[in-house]
């Protein structure tokens, strides 16, 4: 019989054909398979699955020769996604892999600036006041077109952003005010072990490979773009892992993060967001929990004894739990640092189980 943690990988696995589940599932009824007669139905599929694999981890290890793909920090989507551009780039179809590159870096990138300056300045003003003039400017005047066209306008304005703005308040190059503020109190700690002048690279590389894409000039991604398309993925896969890696480090306990500050007010404490160790309080936006707030999800947590969660879909966390995202990453984030002391009184043990890529699972204990 296979052993339980066994099955659990491979059902879990980012690679799971279907010939591998169906032995998983036989091979866990081993017994019964015997009883009836069929052992050697059992052999067959075995020998199936062992095949598939067996020329899955050959062609691995050929293709892992000019790229790696790691497990580490990215979801099952994503490794599957950077396998297929891969593969494109191994078949020579250097713009398909410039054009799926791009469209998955730019929904990742909007969705983590949005997410990321909801958590540190609340609202869609207080975003804004924290990007530089020229993409603030670009922004409202999206918005306002969308709406004389009688479009519907995203709550997310970074869908708005141009597409070579994004470095002017991301890194110091462009805007010596709000970008060097930007880089040294966000993005120097989230692309950490990167350069500045590695981040700019890779986002003029976005930016060209982001235009050259959306105006179909196939022609211009050639074979003699193969190094500097091959960086461009390699760089993605890097900046990919570290946006994710921020996710589970706004909550855990490794990374102080989540900083609380005592107020005057009776159980009213303030927290905050900050990847600077609160050096840029002055632009941070506090945030307050009602406790009934706090108490209602705190009982829905504890229907369960183990919830993932995907920390990036702030739609479906706002729909779980019907609390806005900074709220509930707030509450998230809180009780995972309660002392012991706390927990008893809250009745709620929350730990992180285990992470992959901005998923979470929480493993929830009733005290």
């Amino acid at each position: 019989m296979l052993k339980c943690k066994e099955s659990h990988f491979w059902k879990d696995f980012w690679f799971s054909p279907g010939i591998v589940v169906e032995f998983v599932n036989k091979a866990q009824g081993f017994s019964k398979l015997e009883e009836n007669g069929r052992i050697w139905y059992s052999c067959f599929i075995y020998r199936e699955a062992y095949t598939a694999l067996l020329n899955f981890f050959l062609e691995e290890v050929d293709k892992s020769r000019y790229m790696m793909i790691p497990l580490a920090d990215l979801s099952n989507k994503e490794i599957e996604l950077f396998h297929e551009i891969r593969d494109l780039w191994s078949k020579n179809q250097y713009y398909e892999v410039g054009k799926v590159t791009v469209q998955f870096m730019e929904n990742k990138l909007r969705s983590f600036l949005y997410n990321l300056f909801s958590l540190l300045y609340s609202d869609q003003q207080n975003r804004l006041e924290n990007l530089d003039k020229t993409t603030r400017e670009y922004i409202k005047k999206n918005i306002e077109n969308d709406q004389k066209s009688g479009l519907n306008v995203s709550k997310n304005e970074f869908e708005q952003v141009n597409r070579g703005n994004y470095k002017n308040f991301m890194i110091s190059s462009y805007d010596k005010n709000v970008g060097q503020r930007n880089w040294k109190n966000i993005f120097r700690q989230v692309f950490s072990h990167l350069t500045e002048i590695a981040i700019k690279e890779f986002l003029d590389t976005f930016a060209l490979f982001n235009i050259t894409t959306s105006h179909q000039k196939q022609s211009t991604l050639g074979a003699q773009q193969q190094s500097r398309i091959l960086s461009y993925i390699l760089s993605a896969i890097d900046i990919t892992k570290k946006i994710n890696q921020t996710y589970v480090s706004l909550i855990d306990n490794e990374k102080n993060y989540f900083h609380i500050l005592e107020t005057y007010a009776p159980k009213r404490n303030e927290y905050y967001f900050s990847l600077n160790n609160m050096e840029d309080k002055q632009y941070l936006t506090p945030i307050t929990i009602k406790p009934t707030k706090a108490n209602r999800i705190a009982e829905q947590l504890k229907r369960q004894n183990s919830l993932s969660i995907d920390l990036e879909s702030t739609n479906y966390i706002e729909s779980l739990f019907s609390i806005s995202y900074r709220e509930f990453m707030t509450i998230l984030a809180r009780t995972i640092k309660q002392l012991p002391i706390e927990a008893k009184k809250t009745g709620l043990r929350v730990t992180i189980e285990v992470s992959k890529g901005s998923i979470v699972t929480l493993n929830i204990t009733k005290m």
